[in-house]
């Protein structure tokens, strides 16, 4: 038996390599796929070079020995064909057969130019695959016959195919029906060049040869029937790959490539030039995040947060605990960057492999010579018994030595090397910050860096399209030359800014739900109460007017009073509670977003779009028109709009927002109600559904009420969903948690099932004894150890915004908790410092997901809930992105 050593060697060496240089190289799917004793063809894409190999051997399910091909002519060298036989190499004889079509740049020639038989010369040629298959062996074979850095796969060549055939036709002609399966591999690196990057694997669905072949097709000697079996197997082997692989016309991603109208082009512009420059200055999207949200120029004061970034980097204790197998690996480090410099210019793939080679024998030399040193000290301080000092024990010691620091340093290496670039890029902004601005690029200088460098030419690869690609040293003087970092670093803050507005411009304004919904990252937007729905405490001049203590909400608005005093009253407020200056105030404040609340009453539905009853007493009609007025503003001034039911027929809640304070709701056991509400949301959505980008289906049904409200609340989002979708809205659809916790609605409406459902939680620390009861630091360290939980449930399960807030720690506001009710708060103080850390804490809050909206743009009588009012104050910033506490949760 063929003990294949070297291949054992190899496999292990490529398990290694996989986990010193990538941080993760999992099998995503398809392991299943996998037989453990049939004949199989693996067809794994090739874009990073030896790699490939290593990642299919280290990742080959029930880890089967796979074969490679190589030429016939290099076995013919001594020590080499040894090690090629031994690592498991088929050689492969070729007489110029198809040889265009298996090995690229070959040149074709006739292949039997005396007519001889066709199924003889392909035999001879794949004769030692056909015996190692008939061995029940893996042969491996690149289908893409060489290795590239291309946005998508370029070629797929037919040797594959050819050696499935000839398998079968030996199969037939020893009177066998045994059949061999061609498997398709996906590979993908997330950076195939770049230390920890990750890698995923996919092996597909089998091919079966059987369903493609028969023994008529070998007994007609037909070679042209046989290339179109050839070709059939090639095609459904490339749609394979396709699906399993990232796959796009140019280097930006497929969701831009549909069309190329004028606002998609300027979107890409926009990407691809802030893309070029994170390549430039060796700096990530997150990192410059992190350390830049604002777009602006860091000030010299951003020394202090340089200072903070590197106190935590170097006394971190996962860092102090690094040092040692750091210095054991340091020879790994330096051989990985010369690899790098070795590699050909342009050239990705064969960086990487430079890199994984030349760094593995670093960390080997590292390792073996700290464990030598480690031993031979150990020794002299007397700390290694003297019977370890005999040779095979000297050897076990520096064997498990090595093995230690090379283990020590995989558990350490991720989050240190994680902290050290994020040092690293503070240290380039923080260059930029202090240096003058008249040592940045010109703009005629910075051009060349705005389009990222195409990979060097491929000669092995049939056909490329678009403008000739350059290799070797010409692709290397094509570059523009290396500049330092921080002479790019304002441009890129510039175009980052540019690129965020061109998407979100873009996504916004298209019609799919999917890429909509991301319009709303890093939402900033705030709410319109207490105009379309009263609220006593937002207007309480309004209900003082009355001279009625019993006029609690606009319900007994409504039915304590004769309709035409109320509404006069209420088209009054109507026309001026909010303006158009309102809403040229709102933009110019930075904020992209507006939710106007409105109730079940203000929308006229008729006959024709209900079952149920129309009517709408005690309430006041006749909002409507001013409600499509807003949405006009909002379209002048660029302000999206979020229409959010407030109040549903019966009261989802028994509090004043919901338009009734009442102890006994209705809505929840009222079925009428609930279809009624349903109807309320197919109106909107059919009528203004693209007026607005959000339609929030009902706010704060309080399920606490009853047992049975989080199922018929479950069933309503579900309903109201179907209703805005039967309508032909593509609208994002926003439920909310009804009181339970976002926990509570863990793969609840979830893409695929769902699309474009939002998740609306609320913020308040006011509304009970013991929130109350919290000092300044505990309401500010309440919000800050929220953000985990909110955060992990808009990663896993839909997106999530902070769908109301305000900077209110007390409840002593007026009526707050309803008219003629007084304020639990006992305390007095003065707190506008304290207002602006928990604005931004709050703020925090929603751009750790998927953005915020404040409640209320204004109030009569409450400062702290007025948004316009805190600007006013200056609690609140002009520009919302602006933080005089940027680490406030750190």
């Amino acid at each position: 038996m063929d003990p294949r050593l070297v291949y054992r060697i190899l496999r292990k060496a490529s398990d290694w390599a996989l986990v010193g240089f990538y941080s993760e190289a999992y099998v995503d799917e398809g392991q299943q796929n996998f037989p453990k004793d049939t004949p199989l063809i693996v067809t794994p894409c090739h874009h990073n070079e030896l790699i490939d190999v290593a990642t299919l051997a280290a990742t080959i399910p029930h880890r089967r020995k796979v074969s490679f091909w190589a030429k016939s002519t290099t076995f013919a060298v001594p020590v080499f064909g040894f090690l090629l036989s031994s690592s498991g190499k088929y050689p492969l004889y070729f007489d110029n057969v198809h040889r265009a079509e298996i090995f690229p740049g070959a040149i074709p020639v006739r292949r039997n130019p005396d007519k001889a038989d066709a199924g003889a010369s392909n035999a001879a040629l794949f004769s030692t695959s056909t015996t190692a298959l008939a061995r029940n062996q893996v042969i491996g074979v690149f289908p893409e016959g060489t290795s590239y850095t291309e946005p998508a796969i370029a070629q797929i060549l037919s040797g594959a195919a050819w050696a499935a055939l000839e398998f079968m036709r030996s199969q037939y002609a020893d009177g066998k029906t045994r059949s061999v399966l061609v498997i398709p591999v996906g590979i993908v690196y997330t950076n195939k060049s770049k230390f920890r990057s990750r890698v995923r694997v996919q092996y597909g669905p089998p091919i079966d040869m059987a369903s493609y072949v028969s023994a008529s097709l070998f007994d007609s000697q037909n070679a042209e029937a046989e290339r179109v079996v050839v070709k059939t197997v090639m095609n459904d082997i490339e749609a394979q790959l396709l699906k399993m692989t990232i796959n796009a016309p140019d280097w930006l991603v497929n969701l831009f490539s549909s069309s190329e109208d004028s606002e998609l082009v300027s979107m890409k512009r926009a990407l691809t030039k802030y893309f070029s420059l994170l390549q430039y200055s060796n700096i990530t999207h997150a990192q410059l995040y992190e350390l830049n949200d604002n777009g602006r120029i860091p000030s010299a004061a951003f020394i202090f947060q340089f200072i903070l970034i590197a106190l935590r980097t170097l006394l971190h204790p996962s860092f102090l605990l690094f040092i040692p197998p750091f210095i054991a690996h340091i020879p790994a480090y330096l051989f990985a960057g010369l690899g790098s410099r070795l590699a050909p210019p342009g050239e990705e793939e064969s960086q990487a492999q430079f890199k994984v080679i030349l760094g593995g024998f670093g960390a080997g030399v590292g390792a073996g010579m700290s464990s030598y040193w480690i031993t031979k000290l150990g020794k002299a301080s007397d700390i290694i018994p003297l019977n370890l000092t005999k040779t095979r024990s000297k050897l076990f010691l520096w064997a498990f030595t090595a093995w230690f620091l090379v283990k020590w340093h995989w558990a350490l290496v991720d989050s240190n090397y994680t902290r050290f670039r994020l040092l690293s890029a503070s240290y380039k902004v923080l260059m930029s910050s202090l240096q003058p601005r008249a040592w940045d690029l010109s703009l005629a200088q910075i051009a060349p860096y705005e389009t990222p460098p195409a990979p060097a030419a491929n000669p092995f690869l049939k056909k490329k399209e678009g403008p000739t690609a350059l290799g070797g040293k010409a692709w290397l003087k094509a570059q523009p030359p290396p500049v330092p970092s921080r002479r790019i670093i304002s441009h890129l803050l510039l175009a980052r800014e540019r690129a965020m507005t061109a998407l979100r411009t873009y996504i916004a304004n298209t019609q799919n739900p999917e890429t909509r919904i991301l319009a709303d990252l890093g939402g900033d937007e705030l709410s319109n109460g207490g105009w379309f729905v009263l609220e006593p405490w937002i207007t309480p001049s309004i209900f003082q007017n009355t001279g009625n203590n019993a006029i609690v909400d606009e319900y007994t608005f409504g039915s304590m009073q004769d309709s035409a005093t109320a509404l006069s009253v209420l088209q009054n407020h109507w026309e001026t509670w909010i303006t158009e200056d309102d809403f040229a105030a709102i933009a110019a404040a930075g904020l992209n977003h507006v939710r106007i609340p409105v109730g079940y009453w203000s929308v006229p539905l008729t006959s024709a779009d209900t079952n149920g009853s129309t009517s709408v007493a005690p309430y006041t009609p006749g909002a409507w028109p001013y409600l499509l007025k807003a949405l006009n503003w909002a379209k002048q001034h660029g302000v999206h709009v979020i229409i959010d039911l407030h109040g549903a027929p019966g009261s989802q809640n028994g509090f004043d927002n919901s338009g009734q304070r009442t102890s006994s709701t209705e809505f929840e056991n009222s079925p009428a109600n609930v279809s009624r509400t349903v109807d309320t949301i197919s109106y909107i959505a059919e009528h203004i559904g693209g007026l607005v980008d959000i339609i929030e289906l009902l706010n704060e049904p309080a399920t606490f009420l009853s047992d049975s409200y989080p199922a018929i609340l479950r069933q309503f989002w579900q309903d109201g969903y179907s209703a805005v979708r039967a309508a032909g809205a593509t609208n994002q659809v926003m439920i909310g948690d009804g009181f339970m916790g976002v926990d509570s609605w863990t793969n609840f409406m979830t893409y695929p099932g769902s699309t474009g459902v939002m998740m609306d939680y609320h913020e308040y620390q006011i509304f009970s004894i013991p929130e109350l009861s919290r000092s300044f630091d505990d309401h500010i360290n309440f919000a800050c150890s929220s953000m985990s939980d909110l955060t992990n449930f808009a990663q896993h399960n839909i997106w999530t915004v902070v769908g109301e807030w305000s900077t209110a720690v007390t409840d002593c506001t007026q009526w707050l908790n309803g008219r003629g009710v007084g304020a639990r708060w006992d305390g007095t103080c003065d707190y506008k410092t304290f207002l602006r850390k928990y604005w931004e804490v709050q703020v925090t809050m929603g751009e750790n997901v998927q953005g915020w909206i404040y409640w209320t743009w204004k109030a009569e009588n409450s400062d702290d809930w007025s948004y316009q009012k805190g600007l006013e104050g200056g609690w609140i910033p002009q520009d919302p992105t602006d933080r005089l506490y940027p680490n406030i949760c750190s």
